[in-house]
């Protein structure tokens, strides 16, 4: 835990003179949680780019500290003035608490280990293959997921200390980053209760996200970020570049891309901050090139278009993947056959099979559905009553096409929570504001406090929160001991398989479907199975060694 918040110290410091630095060359005059979120997506996007020449290891992180430190020196004064300026957060008593205590409980749950399933499947090993080489021709033949390449992991490969500790938890950083901006916005604007709102709705679901750099909190947190500036009318080209960085984290950041689009059109010809467009669209170009340099589609996972290099992923071999991911959502299945289950079964059956699943997932189902009704009415009744604002009728309608779209192309539960936070924030402040806030107020600090004691209570018992399997073969987090106190839980430990393909040895993990961090390169016995029996491929280097990539040979 100790060493956890010294690491997240050591961040903040990097990521806000960074973000000071951009803060001064773009005249943005941003506050200081949105000076650091700037100077994540800063580093993120030089971080971006030097991966196409360079692993991004130790001598780039080095790189950052010096460029940092020569900075804070040459620019003294502006760093003082501008970090007095916004201690106003810190000299609120309840606010200190808020942050200290935010701190040590968010540390305390991001030391366990992970208990995320897709963390073993490419979140460390992305981040692997980003310290050891850099960006790689054909890396999504070796695994689909590895494709996807999120500046989420980009960014964590930055702060990454291979065979140190395992400080695999910026989740957990984001969030108090999150938090210090929702206590700065709370001391500046009358629409407190909605912001506060929907950061504890956001903390209510993040316990399922602590302990990896799953890039889907990432982009709720970020959504969230930029629906609050939305609303408040606040730097409308923080909010395209925090769409442009949300979009090169996952496509599937579809709310803040929408809204980026609807805020393009709406003030095309607003002068203000210009420049920060300017970085918008560095991020957007560099992370479609980072595609076509791996995947060989500009849009992966998706085949609208693509070229026809050597190491371009096969179009059958990918409409698994994309296939793969709408039947993992309607019944937690992927094999080729279940695949191709679901689609001869008509829509309708399909929408009923979402819908009315078992276990958390149906429910959560359920939830966005219900919501998403319920939003809709409300907001017809607030349009007769003219009760509305115009940009709320605009957020809505971006987050409902939102909503639409993620049901057509991805409907796993996960995808849909920033459109679900957004409509249960503004139902639950809607029937406040007009009926219950006339007979009693609500002071939503206690329920914020109250879910930081329910995260503490669990570290302390080791309650079981989470139900995949996959955490239970690398260990659980049971409940905090004395080493969590200091350093995180220990790297995952496994006993190394091996596996021949024409000429080239893979790495695997016994007994363990995923890779975790196995050695590089890293492949799943069970993926290469059914590669090869269902689409008659087999992976192969481009060259002499992996350094130059990996390509597909079809085996007639």
């Amino acid at each position: 835990m100790i060493s956890i918040l010294i690491y997240w110290l050591f961040i903040l410091v990097i990521c806000y003179a960074q973000g000071l630095a951009l803060n001064k060359l773009f005249k943005a005059n941003l506050s200081f949680s949105l000076t650091i979120i700037l100077g994540i997506i800063g580093i993120t996007t030089l971080a971006n780019l030097v991966a196409f020449f360079a692993p991004i290891n130790f001598l780039f992180l080095a790189t950052v500290i010096i460029i940092s430190i020569l900075f804070i020196v040459f620019n003294l004064k502006y760093f003082s003035t501008h970090f007095k300026s916004h201690l106003i957060v810190f000299k609120n008593r309840k606010n200190l608490f808020t942050i200290i205590f935010s701190s040590l409980v968010f540390a305390i749950y991001s030391s366990g280990f992970s208990n995320i399933n897709d963390d073993g499947l490419y979140y460390t090993q992305t981040i692997m293959w980003l310290n050891q080489h850099g960006l790689v021709h054909g890396l999504s033949n070796l695994h689909l997921s590895l494709g996807l390449c999120s500046s989420w992991h980009v960014f964590q490969a930055i702060f990454s200390f291979p065979n140190l500790v395992n400080l695999n938890d910026v989740n957990g950083l984001l969030l108090l980053v999150f938090t210090l901006f929702i206590l700065e916005k709370n001391e500046t604007e009358q629409n407190a209760f909605t912001n506060y709102l929907q950061y504890v709705l956001v903390l209510c679901i993040s316990i399922l996200f602590f302990s990896a750099p799953n890039p889907d909190f990432a982009i709720i947190i970020l959504s969230a970020m930029a629906i609050q500036l939305f609303i408040s009318n606040k730097n409308y080209p923080l909010i395209i570049v925090l769409a442009a960085f949300c979009f090169s984290i996952k496509i599937s950041a579809i709310i803040t891309s929408l809204l980026a689009v609807y805020l393009l059109i709406k003030y095309k010809d607003t002068n203000k901050s210009k420049q920060l467009l300017i970085l918008a669209v560095a991020i957007v170009f560099i992370h479609i090139t980072k595609n076509i340099y791996q995947t060989a589609y500009p849009l992966y996972p998706y085949k609208i278009i693509s070229f026809n290099f050597d190491w371009k992923t096969p179009e059958s071999i990918l409409n698994f993947f994309t296939d793969g991911v709408k039947t993992w959502a309607y019944s937690d299945k992927y094999k080729p056959t279940d695949i191709q289950q679901i689609k001869e079964t008509d829509q309708w059956q399909v929408a009923k099979n979402l819908l009315f699943r078992t276990g958390s997932k149906g429910l959560i189902n359920k939830v966005i559905l219900l919501s998403f009704l319920l939003s809709n009415v409300l907001v017809a009744y607030c349009y007769f009553k003219k009760k509305l604002e115009q940009k709320i009728i605009a957020m809505h309608t971006v987050t409902c096409l939102s909503l639409i779209i993620w049901f057509v192309f991805a409907p796993q539960y996960r995808f849909a929570l920033p459109m679900l936070i957004y409509f249960l924030a503004f139902i639950i402040s809607l029937i406040y504001k007009e009926i219950l806030s006339l007979k009693f107020k609500i002071n939503l600090w206690y329920f914020h406090v109250l879910f930081l004691l329910v995260f503490f209570a669990i570290s302390l018992t080791g309650i079981k929160v989470n139900g995949n399997q996959t955490s239970s073969q690398i260990g659980t987090f049971n409940k905090i001991d004395a080493q969590q106190i200091l350093v995180p839980k220990p790297e995952y430990s496994f006993k190394m398989d091996t596996i021949m393909v024409n000429g080239q040895t893979y790495f695997h993990a016994q007994g363990n479907r995923y890779c975790w961090n196995s050695p590089l390169p890293c492949m799943s016995k069970g993926y290469e199975k059914i590669i090869f029996e269902n689409y008659h491929y087999r992976i192969s280097l481009r060259g002499k060694n992996i350094n130059e990539g990996f390509k597909f040979i079809y085996y007639y």
